[in-house]
């Protein structure tokens, strides 16, 4: 689960750095995707272990 949201996280920050224009929105950007990233990652991963323990 924490490998899940990281990557989500890690994802997030690489886009928000990649789409910025300047070092200051790069940073602003890449802290806000990756929050967010985190943020989508934590239900992802949920979602993933609760439906692998229900097929089991």
């Amino acid at each position: 689960m924490i490998v899940t949201a990281g990557a989500c996280g890690c994802l997030g920050v690489l886009y928000g750095v990649g789409t910025s224009s300047g070092p200051i929105s790069a940073t602003m950007l890449g802290l806000a995707y990756g929050i967010i990233g985190i943020l989508v990652g934590i239900p992802v991963s949920a979602s993933i272990n609760i439906t692998r323990r229900l097929w089991q």
